[in-house]
């Protein structure tokens, strides 16, 4: 019973800004995502990826809890877990999003000014249709890149394809956690509004 208390207390500090509950109940449930993870294979991804969407519903849930419920916190990360991974499997098995699965990010400039983001295709041997779609996506997304992600979202992004974490950005950037979760979601769907 005391176990619970304290795994209550520590959400209670979380949602109230404490980064350090934060990472102490990333810690104590990173065994569950990896766990969790195993059970699903992702299209054109590695396991690490599946892990990184583990942790993006373990953090949503760790935000999302009521703490006035009757509801058990373990089970409730289980399932915000599962949910995300699935989400992320089903999104990359669809066909309609293949050409942005096909695009890789490449260097960025460093330059605090003037932080431009950039896309190739990998080189396949595809017919002239296929290529002159697969362009149309690169002009796209190039522009959305350049022009309607704002200068915070440009510099979440670029820490985030860096290979940074949630917090490691949230401090690199002065900013919470959350408000990186809701940048990071932001650029997200602004890519798929590409399609």
């Amino acid at each position: 019973m005391e176990e619970i208390l304290n795994e209550i207390e520590l959400i209670r500090e979380a949602k109230s800004g404490n980064e350090h509950a934060v990472f102490d109940l990333i810690e104590k449930y990173k065994l569950y995502v990896k766990t969790i993870s195993r059970q699903y294979f992702l299209t054109g991804g590695e396991q690490d990826d599946l892990i990184q969407e583990g942790m993006i519903g373990l953090n949503k849930a760790i935000y999302s809890f009521n703490l006035n419920g009757n509801a058990n916190f373990k089970t409730f990360a289980k399932m915000c877990i599962r949910r995300k991974i699935q989400t992320a499997v089903k999104s990359a098995n669809r066909q309609k999003h293949k050409p942005l699965n096909d695009y890789v990010f490449i260097a960025f400039n460093e330059s605090e000014e003037d932080e431009e983001l950039g896309l190739v295709i990998p080189s396949q041997n595809l017919d002239p249709e296929q290529q002159f779609i697969n362009k149309q996506q690169h002009e796209k997304i190039d522009y959305i890149l350049t022009n309607t992600l704002s200068k915070f979202e440009k510099r979440v992004l670029q820490k985030y394809l860096q290979g940074y974490s949630y917090g490691e950005i949230a401090t690199m950037l002065d900013k919470g956690i959350k408000s990186i979760d809701n940048a990071l979601l932001r650029i997200k769907k602004k890519l798929l509004e590409v399609q």
